[in-house]
Parts: structure tokens; C-alpha cells; sequence
């Protein structure tokens, strides 16, 4: 509500900083923890607001991309679920994907949405068979999402023992 009640990006930044933990911050979105453990995404600028409405978008659901619990009505904030962060050989126990290859397959398979015009990857065959690669490729085909989110392992969390994309 406080968040709301202002009205410009520095005043709910102030505001942010001073009741908030900053946990990261990118070119048009800053990540703050809330008390109840849940994130809270801030726009930074219209690029920000863009961004939080795609991903509060309510039909993009999917079990590999982190729930959005509320959102404002101007998209300036978005509230997720807080997920621990995974590396690489996380990705990889998880789905028994080498996550360089996943990630060649996703920009291959995303090629409609970037113009991506590189050759198909000599694990594509492989990882196209995935339950992760499928539902990520039907999700960004559908919400066009740029797989460059997709393929950074610094865009996943975990939920329940399965990768989890908390970047869209």
C-alpha cells in the first residue's frame, strides 16, 4: 500500500531502501526481501513496469517459473516467492541436462522470438525431449519471451528439489 501511495520511481525507491533488504538490482528492476520472506521486483523505469506486467501476467503459468503472489495495478512493484539461487551442477542434478546444452537448445528452440539464426546444437535431439525444455519453449513461444533470461543460470532458483526460472 505504501508503495503504492507514491508516485514517483526515486520516492519508492527511497521508500524501498529504507524498509526494505536490497537483495539485486538490474538495468530496470531493483529486488527487495520482505519481512514475510517473500520478494518484492520495484521498476526502476518504464522498462521495469514492462517487464512486472509480463511476468504478473495471469495466464503465464507454468511449474518451472516462480508464482506471483501480488501485484500492484500499475505494475510498478510485483511480490514472488523468495527461492534460493542454484549453480550450474544444481541445474544439472536436477534435470540430468548439461546446462550449456539446455541453454544452446532453449536459444535454438526460441529462434522465432530472438531471430536466433544459429545452427541447430549437437545436443538439441537430446534435451528437445525434456519436460524443462518443452514447457520453457512453449512458454516463451507463447509469452515471447528472449531466452537470454532463460539460458543465465543466475535467472534460477529451486522450489521443491526442481529448477525454478524466478526471471521471466
Amino acid at each position: 500500500k505504501n508503495l503504492d501511495s507514491l508516485e514517483t520511481y526515486q520516492a519508492r525507491k527511497k521508500y524501498a531502501e529504507k524498509n526494505l533488504k536490497h537483495l539485486s538490482s538490474g538495468s530496470s528492476r531493483i529486488v527487495y526481501k520482505v519481512p514475510d520472506g517473500t520478494i518484492v521486483k520495484l521498476a526502476k523505469n518504464d522498462k521495469g513496469i514492462a517487464q512486472n506486467k509480463a511476468e504478473a501476467n495471469p495466464k503465464m503459468k507454468s511449474k518451472f517459473l516462480n508464482e506471483i503472489i501480488d501485484y500492484s495495478k500499475n505494475h510498478v512493484w510485483i511480490q514472488t516467492h523468495f527461492l534460493k539461487k542454484i549453480k550450474v551442477g544444481d541445474f544439472e542434478k536436477m534435470t540430468g541436462l548439461d546446462f550449456n546444452d539446455f541453454g544452446d537448445s532453449i536459444s535454438y528452440g526460441l529462434k522465432t522470438v530472438s531471430g536466433n539464426t544459429n545452427d541447430k546444437p549437437k545436443s538439441f535431439d537430446e534435451v528437445s525431449k525434456s519436460d524443462i525444455y518443452k514447457e520453457m519453449c512453449r512458454i516463451g513461444k507463447k509469452f515471447k519471451i528472449m531466452p537470454g533470461d532463460i539460458v543465465r543460470i543466475s535467472s534460477w532458483g529451486t522450489k521443491d528439489g526442481d529448477p525454478i526460472l524466478i526471471d521471466a
